[in-house]
């Protein structure tokens, strides 16, 4: 019975070891992370956020530490990065991304063991101001086929229409435009692209084709994803086009595009397009909640020759609005919400000298989106990211009247045999959890996410009699 004895002894010192090798794990330094003497000050948190607040993450951050050389870091998605110095003393910081103003700072003490940088964005602005933006450069540990445009790229190029961001999109490489305006990432149908406002889905529940219009100026920077996109992006197979709006600081801004009409002289003066443009935006409390507000409007009177004077324009009125707010609850959590409408209206669509007032159909489009978004981080360094959003779409073709439908070999007469309306909408919902990087023979960031969506549609489509009416000739 003796060695038996030993032998369960033998076996119980082995299962214990085995428990405490990973508890005496956690206290091993990760690769590359040398373990701290008695001499060597503690870890260092620096976390990077915007001029509201949230999280800035993907932000080069260089720390100097002389006579060391140079560290580069990376911050993660919920802003922050950490380091240990080799030395009591002071450092200094420099941050920069694309997209914001560069930061720099000297003479930073060691002994702080957290540090919160705000970063502000690139912004239009009427006055003199002594700041360098930053310079994009080659990020290693970007895997995905992604170009950004941002403030500057949006403001400064040319594009014929620049009330319609559309326009702006085929000037990324791998992005083309058809001949209805939609647009076709590597090739891929216009539905096989994700396109995203502030990260939630905006194309048109059915058809898929990026209809919801938003002001230019209301956009801050638009990113481009065509290969090697995350797995969260699997919703789509030719690529992802995601545009980012703006949001109020605590300074009120307004800015002002295209306020002056243009006029036309056919069959007397008479206005020909109207393009205005405008944002305001600023602190509703201070430090705590903002706004932003993007309005567009459009407005063309479409003149056809060949009619009576008094039946020759079909007067097409468009118009978007963004509404924002973002507020702070504490440092750690940052709530905002958003409403998105548009209109459309052409009382006379398919106008022609074929084809009269009195037979074309009322083309009305009208869709909103709200959406709420929270985002809360913890101290461990896990983010929250919670959003819910409501699309509802509506587009009819409308007749004039109930008079009997003919077509003969001049032009059509009466009232248009189609009636359509259509109604769709998105409810979207999803949750994704940050985790804080792991260091296992290099940095590892960890998401976890679920998206929920559902689409509804219905249609209601009615006919009338059709006349086709000849002329008799007779020999």
């Amino acid at each position: 019975m003796l060695p038996l004895r030993h032998e369960s002894r033998s076996r119980a010192l082995v299962i214990l070891l085995l428990l405490l090798v990973p508890w005496s794990a956690q206290g091993l330094p990760a690769p590359g992370h040398p373990r701290q003497s008695a001499h060597t000050p503690a870890s260092i948190t620096l976390t990077v956020v915007d001029e509201n607040g949230l999280a800035v993450p993907g932000a080069s951050v260089t720390i100097a530490e002389p006579p060391q050389p140079p560290l580069h870091l990376t911050s993660d998605y919920d802003g922050r990065v950490s380091w240990s110095p080799s030395t009591p003393g002071t450092y200094s910081v420099h941050i920069a991304k694309p997209g914001f103003y560069q930061f720099s700072q000297q003479g930073l003490q060691t002994r702080q063991k957290s540090l919160r940088i705000a970063l502000t964005h690139e912004q239009i602005v009427r006055q003199q101001v002594h700041v360098q933006a930053s310079t994009p450069g080659i990020n290693p540990e970007r895997i995905s086929n992604r170009t950004t445009m941002n403030v500057p790229e949006i403001v400064n190029i040319p594009f014929p229409v620049n009330r319609d961001i559309r326009d702006l999109l085929p000037y990324t490489p791998g992005v083309v435009a058809d001949s209805t305006g939609q647009v076709h990432v590597a090739g891929g149908e216009t539905f096989s692209t994700l396109y995203l406002l502030d990260g939630f889905d905006i194309r048109q529940p059915v058809t898929g084709a990026l209809d919801l219009h938003v002001s230019t100026d209301a956009v801050r920077s638009i990113d481009t994803v065509s290969t090697r996109y995350p797995v969260n992006y699997g919703r789509s197979t030719a690529g992802v086009i995601a545009l980012n709006t703006g949001m109020g600081d605590n300074k009120f801004r307004f800015n002002t595009t295209d306020f002056l009409p243009s006029f036309r002289s056919i069959n007397g003066i008479h206005f020909d397009k109207f393009e205005p443009r405008f944002t305001f935006s600023g602190p509703v409390v201070r430090n705590h909640v903002w706004f932003f507000d993007g309005v567009d409007l459009e407005y063309a009177l479409n003149y056809i020759p060949g009619l009576p004077s008094s039946a020759d324009t079909n007067p097409l009125i468009r118009g978007s609005n963004l509404l924002k707010f973002q507020g702070n609850l504490g440092n750690s959590n940052s709530l905002s919400g958003s409403l998105l409408v548009n209109n459309y209206h052409a009382p006379y669509e398919g106008l022609s000298t074929l084809n009269p007032q009195q037979s074309t159909d009322k083309h009305d489009i009208s869709a909103w989106l709200p959406y709420v978004r929270d985002e809360q981080s913890f101290k461990n360094g896990v983010m929250l990211d919670t959003g819910f959003s409501v699309m509802r779409y509506r587009e009819g073709y409308e007749p004039h009247g109930t008079l009997p439908y003919q077509i003969t070999p001049e032009r059509t007469q009466g009232s248009n045999y189609s009636n359509t309306v259509n109604r769709s909408q998105r409810i979207e919902g999803y949750e994704n959890i940050y985790l804080p990087p792991r260091h296992w023979a290099g940095t590892h960031q960890i998401r976890i996410g679920l998206n929920l969506s559902h689409i509804g549609y219905t249609q209601r489509v009615r006919y009338a009699p059709v006349n086709y009416l000849r002329e008799d000739r007779t020999l």
